[in-house]
């Protein structure tokens, strides 16, 4: 398990080893996903510990308020994506043959939440690739930056953004790999990001997430929701 703040992740840590009786199945490392060296170092740290990997669940994720304005909008864009891609491509040659890529996005991340039919054709293009993606996500940060994103397409939310653009690159990076790579939404779960008023609790939350790791079906590039799979949307 990881965290970006070590103290609080040692914590929980300490709580889940407390509550469960798991000895020494549960490990910590801190991991700042803003942070290039903290990547690397945790990339590294897995593969000369942990290699060959069977899944990898990425939930690190931000969720800013302030909507349109561009360093927070680049924060998120950063954490939700960029470096999420980063992450798994440097884990990429460590996975073991029925490894496992699992990517927790979210429902907000529908096409139906990009307001333009350009967007959304480049984002669903069965000629997208990772560099399209990337490529994506500048135009997003600079539709915020110049405010031109209503004219352009994209929503005034970069959580939005970054995850139509997450679940765009787990579609095109699953028939680049010999690995599975799957996306998910948990749900609203009751968290500090989704608030007390969210409608799932954290058991409940981590119910399609556990199926997933626990899932040996040979699907990939396919998106899951409420323990079964889901058309994009």
């Amino acid at each position: 398990m990881t965290s970006r703040n070590p103290q609080q992740g040692l914590q929980v840590q300490q709580e889940i080893l407390e509550t469960f009786s798991c000895g020494d199945l549960l490990e910590y490392h801190q991991l700042d996903m803003l942070d290039p060296k903290s990547i690397k170092a945790f990339a590294e740290f897995i593969a000369g510990n942990y290699s060959p990997v069977d899944v990898l669940l990425n939930n690190a994720g931000v969720y800013f308020k302030e909507q349109c304005e561009y360093d927070k909008a680049k924060d998120c864009i950063q954490t939700n994506l960029i470096n999420l891609m980063e992450l798994n491509q440097l884990l990429l040659p460590h996975f073991s043959e029925k490894g496992h890529i699992i990517n927790v996005s979210s429902v907000l991340g529908s096409l139906q939440n990009i307001p333009g039919d350009q967007v959304k054709q480049a984002l669903y293009s069965p000629e997208l690739t990772l560099e399209g993606i990337k490529q994506l996500a500048d135009d997003f940060l600079d539709s915020i930056k110049n405010r031109t994103f209503a004219q352009i397409g994209w929503p005034a939310c970069s959580y939005f953004a970054s995850k139509a653009l997450l679940n765009a690159y787990t579609r095109v990076i699953s028939k680049e790999v010999g690995i599975r790579v799957n996306a998910l939404h948990p749900g609203w779960v009751r968290t500090d990001m989704g608030g007390n008023s969210a409608t799932k609790s954290i058991d409940e939350g981590a119910k399609t997430p556990l199926l997933l790791i626990r899932h040996q079906g040979p699907e990939t590039g396919t998106y899951w929701v409420d323990e079964a799979r889901a058309e994009w949307i």
